[in-house]
């Protein structure tokens, strides 16, 4: 697998995009949600709906300047104090998260019936101070393992456990470009890493953040937690 040289959100999940025909790829599923007029085409022109060409070669060009300039964000002042004094929390959530994904591998979509699975585990950020916290918008949980059917161990499947606050649309940001990364150490150690975006995938304000952290599982999966940080002036969704 190649170097991830952007993210793009596919699902309330990030997704690294390593060449030309997975950020095809990846931009054809980010319209189709938002648009669903849109067919999702990788490899093929369709001259009678252009907005796909359109949206490739506007990320594309966005992508390769913010690759150029190198620079990146600070911390918003906003959100800061917060997340400095939950970070710990969100560690220790993560590492919970880690523990609980187990009970909801019977639901990845690899699984031979998935909508037969027991009920998913609920957020183990209920009851912490997390979900007390008036800049915490969200906490969200997905789980995910390598999928049996490929012997290559590239492809992965899996689930979100449910929001702590609330299950409101998908990602209003779709690609996550170098230079939104406050703090990124997923290019050594994907399976354990940190991440900190801004402003938010989840969230208009461009003083909010992501604080994104995955923790490997017991069974071979990982689990990813993401804390989407809010000025306590931002409008909720």
């Amino acid at each position: 697998m190649g170097v991830a040289v952007a993210n793009v959100a596919l699902g309330g999940r990030i997704q690294a995009v390593t060449d030309r025909a997975s950020f095809d790829e990846a931009i054809a599923a980010a319209l189709q949600r938002t648009t669903p007029g849109v067919k999702p085409m990788s490899r093929e022109r369709n001259g009678g709906d252009m907005r796909f060409e359109h949206a490739r070669r506007t990320c594309l060009v966005t992508l390769l300047a913010g690759l150029g300039t190198g620079c990146g964000r600070d911390l918003p002042e906003a959100v800061k104090p917060t997340i400095l004094a939950q970070r710990g929390a969100a560690i220790e959530l993560a590492d919970a998260a880690a523990r609980v994904c187990p009970q909801a591998v019977l639901s990845a979509p690899f699984q031979p019936n998935p909508m037969a699975a027991p009920a998913l585990p609920g957020n183990p950020a209920v009851g912490t101070a997390l979900a007390n916290d008036p800049h915490v918008l969200d906490v969200i949980v997905s789980c995910s393992w390598p999928d049996p059917r490929d012997p290559s161990g590239e492809t992965w499947g899996g689930t979100s456990l449910p929001r702590l606050h609330d299950d409101w649309g998908p990602p209003v940001r779709v690609v996550t470009m170098p230079e939104d990364f406050i703090e990124n150490t997923c290019k050594g150690d994907a399976k354990t890493c940190e991440q900190l975006i801004v402003p938010s995938r989840h969230h208009e304000d461009a003083s909010s953040a992501d604080l994104r952290i995955v923790r490997p599982t017991e069974d071979g999966g990982v689990a990813e937690v993401t804390v989407v940080f809010v000025p306590t002036s931002a409008p909720q969704p």
